[in-house]
């Protein structure tokens, strides 16, 4: 129904008016070409704080670090304040929520979000188009933050509001669908899309009933894109009608699903929808690869033709990049294993290589939890709070060093982690001093029992001081390593699980110079940025790539090629062992896959009674293993190294960033994406291999 007539609203001091439409512009500004820029869309949050009377959402407006002062738990919805008219206090949380999510801080825009959606008297005031924004702002924000199942739920409802809104229209309409009608349907494609994606990256841990695990995900992902087909009134018999992508996900999801005698849904129609994928929009490299193997494996001639390779998505490089981009998009594909959460998410990588919450038998084979020495001594708060405080009060508070004696000296000693966050959002540098105080903030208002997961923090020791640097600054080492899950494809018996390791990487600079006797906290937020900004390394930190201000553009001149950075630390004067460090860095990365391989390997014993296995793509997964070195600052006389390099596994990222930021990062990220191709179609027999070809990626024995 339509709202009553609004009262006129009271007139606004010029100087909120202003602060209103700058509020918009830097939101805009924030939105403009790629992902967006981190710095101004902090700025606008900002503004919007002051304009719905809250604290600041960062601690300055020049840095996109607002999380160092951020809480580590999930913020509460802001109140109303009571002097703004209703309608742009609607907007202005909608605004808000969008501005934060572009900032990284996802958790506070779901909060900002829901201001306005879960309140009726708020929500009707938001035009259709603005109302559909945040809705689906807020899902992608709960995707973000791998709540997963609430993401799929938040999508669904996205997708039915839009295709109420779009049958609405053509109820009213005179045959031809309107512009509106138009967008309202697209929109319900999207969410529907998104999902079905949600649900695919879900699994059921205890596996008890029927279809537990990732055959359930892919049947609940089916079910949901095939009603809606239903409700668009889409016929298998005509697809040029259809979406390409909801097209292209469920031919792939029934290709996939195909089964013992069921192995001839490798038909006509299966073909035909991954077809009608690949050629979607400006087409899709992930469905031209699905469509070239459901080609390769039919059971029968069709008259269709075969695809074009993804590869062609780099031959055709157009001057903007969007083709590389497409293809590199692959990596967010919904066909990756449900499970690499447990590399994703900070809580349960910690508990992956601590051993903390895993049966022994999960890792049989594997080394025992004392022998990840690569991986930083922690804990999850509230649950870990006791072993927190035992630890404190035997070890002491500072850096790690075996010799260290200091209970607290007001220095960084931990830094507390949110579950996700990406850009060194969501974490927190800290003392000893002030991570006790979080924990028992932590026990007194424990996490809300149904949201337990997403709010547990990890509270992990600063490791690696003192840290090498490059100019002054701190840095870590972006490997990238891709990974094949085992792979079954119908027309070939597959392969195991299979690693690669690219020799060439980023090392990502900190924005500010190290400084081991800053502490956190002693000049407010001001400080607090400046620890931020010294410990997070993060691409994403500043301006992003893109940014016609070169002096602006921070982030795309704060890393090195690996290349680089072996010259750097020549020049140095430190005759530093880079086989010593690769050595280290092929060990972290080989336990850790191991540990994941064989806790998959247990979840998915009790639907090993199957008769036969669903399908597996070859999907080439990238994902970034970040590590930090560190060693002695100083050199004997002979002007080498007088301690060793030590090098800790930081955290692993499931989607790297791999838009390219400078031209050695371009470089870098281009070559890696499409090696990792060229293995896709080797690994499943439609390439040779050539015998002395160049390549960074080097595989990884996990056996």
């Amino acid at each position: 129904p339509s709202p009553p007539p609004a009262p006129a609203p009271p007139s606004l001091p010029p100087s909120v008016l202003s602060t209103l439409r700058g509020a918009m512009d830097l939101t805009a500004r924030s939105a403009s070409g790629g992902s967006g820029d981190a710095s101004t869309a902090a700025e606008a949050a900002d503004l919007w704080d002051s304009i719905l009377s809250l604290p600041p959402s960062s601690s300055s407006s020049s840095s996109s670090s607002n999380s160092a002062t951020a809480a580590a738990v999930t913020s509460p919805p802001p109140q109303r304040p009571p002097l703004l008219p209703d309608g742009i206090l609607a907007v202005s949380y909608a605004l808000r929520g969008a501005a934060l999510s572009r900032a990284g801080r996802d958790a506070d825009a779901v909060a900002s979000y829901s201001s306005v959606l879960d309140d009726q008297s708020l929500r009707r005031l938001l035009a259709a188009d603005s109302l559909r924004d945040a809705s689906t702002g807020r899902a992608g924000a709960l995707q973000r933050l791998m709540r997963y199942r609430e993401a799929e739920e938040a999508f669904r409802e996205c997708a039915d509001a839009s295709m109420t809104m779009a049958m609405e229209m053509s109820e009213g309409g005179k045959g031809e669908a309107t512009g509106g009608e138009k967008a309202a349907s697209s929109a319900a494609d999207g969410s529907i899309y998104r999902a079905a994606t949600c649900a695919l990256r879900t699994f059921d841990d205890d596996h008890n009933g029927e279809g537990a695990g990732e055959g359930a995900a892919r049947r609940r992902g089916m079910e949901m894109l095939e009603d809606h087909a239903r409700r668009r009134g889409w016929v298998l018999d005509d697809l040029d009608d259809w979406d390409g992508e909801v097209a292209g996900m469920t031919g792939a999801l029934r290709w996939l699903s195909a089964t013992g005698t069921d192995r001839k849904h490798d038909d006509e129609m299966t073909l035909a929808l991954l077809r009608r994928g690949s050629r979607g929009g400006k087409g899709s490299p992930l469905y031209s690869w699905l469509y070239e193997l459901a080609y390769a494996s039919a059971e029968h001639q069709t008259d269709l033709p075969p695809s074009s390779t993804p590869l062609s998505f780099l031959k055709e490089e157009r001057s903007d990049g969007e083709s590389f981009l497409r293809l590199a998009s692959v990596n967010q594909s919904p066909f990756d294993e449900a499970h690499l959460i447990h590399l994703d998410d900070k809580v349960l990588l910690h508990r992956l290589l601590r051993n903390s919450s895993l049966r022994a038998d999960h890792l049989d084979g594997c080394r025992d939890d004392s022998a990840v020495h690569f991986f930083p001594e922690g804990f999850v708060l509230p649950d870990d709070a006791s072993s927190f405080r035992e630890y404190v009060s035997s070890s002491g508070s500072g850096a790690l060093h075996d010799d260290d004696d200091d209970h607290d000296d007001g220095k960084a000693a931990w830094i507390l982690k949110k579950r996700s966050g990406y850009g060194g959002h969501g974490c927190r540098v800290v003392t000893t001093a002030q991570a006790l105080r979080h924990c028992a903030r932590m026990e007194n208002d424990p996490p809300v029992k149904s949201k337990e997961k997403e709010e547990s923090v990890l509270c992990q020791r600063l490791v690696g001081e003192p840290p090498l640097l490059v100019d002054g600054r701190k840095f870590s080492m972006r490997v990238y390593v891709v990974y094949f899950p085992p792979a079954r494809f119908g027309f070939d018996d597959g392969h195991g699980a299979r690693v690669f390791l690219s020799s060439e990487g980023l090392a990502k600079l900190a924005l500010a110079p190290y400084d081991a006797s800053a502490t956190p906290g002693e000049g407010g937020d001001a400080d607090a940025v400046f620890l931020s900004d010294a410990y997070m390394t993060n691409s994403g930190r500043g301006k992003g790539g893109g940014s016609e201000d070169a002096d602006a553009d921070v982030a795309a001149t704060s890393q090195l090629t690996f290349g680089q950075l072996r010259d750097e630390l020549a020049a140095s004067g430190a005759a530093r062992d880079w086989d010593g460090i690769w050595s280290d860095v092929e060990e972290a990365v080989r336990e850790t896959v191991q540990r994941y391989r064989a806790l998959v390997s247990a979840a998915a014993a009790p639907c090993a009674s199957e008769r036969q296995p669903p399908r597996t793509p070859a999907i080439p997964k990238i994902m970034g293993f970040d590590f930090l070195l560190a060693g002695s600052a100083s050199d004997d006389n002979n002007n080498n190294s007088s301690a060793a390099v030590r090098t800790f596994l930081l955290e692993v990222n499931r989607f790297p960033g791999l838009e390219p930021r400078s031209d050695e990062d371009a470089a870098v990220k281009r070559r890696v994406v499409g090696e990792a191709w060229r293995l896709a179609r080797r690994l499943a027999g439609l390439d040779e291999m050539g015998e002395k070809e160049d390549m960074w990626l080097k595989p990884l024995d996990i056996s």
